[in-house]
């Protein structure tokens, strides 16, 4: 096989290889979009624009998800100017792992006394300054 045909190949199994990849990659599951437009409407803020219900959430500004489940996996809303009530739907996004709400304006609400104990997977919580 001649130099350039090689490279010809190996271009076209690189990108076939590029488009499997992104066909495999969950998108966003509606119970979590759901979840994350609830906690969004308890908020007072201006910075969360990619936050559509119409698009796919695991591409929104502070979110991230599972590639293969499309479950959220973490919700980082750092100094994001957020004030407003903490959404108990955010305990529905069960496969939450990372949390950061820290440098928000969240001084004068009170956590929910019940919840948090059904995000068995979180593992960093930040309230700090907030």
């Amino acid at each position: 096989m001649t130099l350039v045909a090689l490279v010809s190949v190996s271009l076209v199994l690189f990108f076939l290889s590029i488009k499997t990849t992104t066909l495999t990659q969950a998108y966003c599951l509606p119970d979590q979009r759901d979840a994350l437009i609830q906690l969004k409407q308890g908020f007072n803020t201006t910075e969360l624009h990619t936050w559509n219900a119409g698009t796919d959430c695991c591409i929104w500004d502070g979110i991230t998800c599972d590639e293969q489940t499309g479950m959220v996996t973490a919700v980082n809303l750092f100094a994001m100017s957020i004030s407003g009530e903490l959404n108990p739907a955010l305990f529905n996004l069960s496969s939450l792992r990372y949390l950061n709400l820290a440098f928000n304006n969240f001084y004068n609400i009170h956590l929910p006394q019940t919840g948090f104990e059904q995000l068995g997977n979180l593992t960093h919580l930040d309230l700090s300054v907030s």
